[in-house]
């Protein structure tokens, strides 16, 4: 309980806040990068279209080597500032512009050294495309012809993109930073939340035990003057009352033992189940057979249905208790007349490339009806139903302890009802 309690509140701590900030790192990834490919157009089509309206003086400029183009365009700036915007942007190496004759020759460049290499490769790519604008590489282009003359705006993004990448290897590393500092946090908070809790069932656990074992003794004391008393006497009524009552007291002594040493167990980790395995078929034949002149004397068919070994894993001797809990308390809740059926069902599927077989075991028996109020309390300590409220007998602790030891296995136990009948279900793996 406290471990599922911790479970709870670190995820809640963790998560909530984790998808917050990741929201906020979406939101923002997505505007920069929109920000960022906006520039892009908006920059290229600012290019072309300064470029459209000053081809003639801007003819001059490609004609001016690279490191020479600065001092020409801050000498012409006050003149055609637009055209000089152009100029700067080539000499950043961001733009660069490459003239073509209608036949497709490179007349002029500007933008690039005069013998870099891969400017024919360029062109001869960009020009093989229908369209007048479009991506080539790490770069964008667009195309205009003016006099005859086509003009190739190229613009260079690869540092656009790194900064992009750097944002978004940022933001991973920010996300899985603050993980890391929710799940401490989490831990922490857990953990401090949950002590008085724990404090407080350990108290209640010991206190369980002390009781139970102080009872232990004086119950066996009386149970045992009773059967003398009824070789000296003779049985009576009386004595009958007493003798059922001993009895009962003897049940929820030995099923508090149980559920504090199974607590015990949950919170000492030397205390681990060993790794071992079972057949469950040979289990349920075991288990159910003591069952049957019980269910024969109340009027109850029981049948089993098992099939082949199923050999799982687990301990056959909580596998044993749990299935002798469903049993009786199956039996417990039909009436005269109804029927018991017990199956067990493989099924195999494939988890992660590799395969996953389990077995199934129903427990279902005709006639009683778990409200759906009830069905997700069945399992809690000393909880009772409104039909087995008059049950004297039944102290709330057998399906707890039949949950407990499912746990301990990493069995899954569950409870389902309709109208005519109850069915309980245990998962295993095999």
């Amino acid at each position: 309980m406290i471990n599922n309690l911790r479970k709870k509140i670190f995820w809640t701590v963790v998560i909530v806040p984790l998808v917050i900030v990741f929201l906020v790192l979406t939101i923002y990834n997505y505007s920069y990068v929109s920000y960022v490919l906006y520039d892009e157009t908006k920059t290229i089509n600012y290019c072309v279209k300064s470029l459209k309206n000053n081809s003639d003086e801007f003819d001059e400029y490609m004609s001016i080597p690279l490191e020479e183009l600065s001092g020409s365009a801050k000498f012409r700036y006050e003149a055609n500032p637009k055209l000089a915007n152009l100029v700067y942007s080539i000499v950043s190496s961001e733009i660069f512009v490459v003239k073509l004759s209608p036949e497709g020759e490179i007349l002029a460049h500007t933008g690039l050294a005069d013998d870099d290499s891969s400017i024919p490769e360029i062109v001869a790519a960009a020009s093989g495309q229908t369209v007048t604008s479009g991506k080539l590489r790490r770069m964008i282009y667009r195309s205009i012809t003016v006099d005859e003359c086509r003009y190739m705006v190229f613009l260079n993004t690869a540092d656009w993109h790194f900064e992009i990448k750097v944002i978004l290897f940022s933001s991973f590393g920010a996300l899985v930073v603050t993980f890391l500092l929710l799940a401490l946090m989490a831990r922490y908070l857990s953990r401090k939340i949950t002590r008085p809790i724990q404090e407080a069932m350990e108290k209640q656990n010991r206190f369980m035990a002390d009781a139970s074992h102080e009872l232990k003794t004086p119950v066996s004391v009386i149970n045992a003057n009773i059967s003398v008393l009824e070789r000296e006497y003779g049985e009576s009524k009386w004595m009958k009352y007493i003798k059922d009552e001993g009895n009962r007291m003897t049940k929820l002594v030995n099923e508090l033992l149980s559920l504090c040493r199974m607590d015990f167990e949950a919170r000492d980790t030397s205390c681990a189940p060993v790794a071992s395995t079972f057949d469950a078929s040979e289990v349920i034949m075991e288990t159910s057979l003591p069952f049957d002149s019980v269910a024969f004397e109340k009027g109850i068919a029981l049948s089993t249905e098992c099939g082949q070994p199923h050999i799982c894993k687990g301990s056959g001797e909580d596998f044993k208790k749990i299935l002798s809990v469903l049993i009786d308390n199956a039996i417990g809740h039909t009436e005269k007349g109804g029927q018991i059926t017990i199956t067990a069902t493989p099924s195999s599927g494939t988890f992660f490339f590799a395969r996953d077989t389990k077995l199934r075991v129903d427990v279902r028996n005709t006639g009683s009806v778990i409200s759906p109020e009830d069905l997700p309390r069945i399992f809690d300590r000393f909880y009772k139903s409104r039909a087995s409220r008059g049950n004297h007998y039944n102290f709330g602790l057998g399906l707890s302890i039949a949950k407990a030891l499912a746990d301990k296995n990493g069995f899954r136990i569950s409870a389902g009802s309709d109208s005519c009948s109850t069915t309980f279900v245990l998962v295993m793996d095999m």
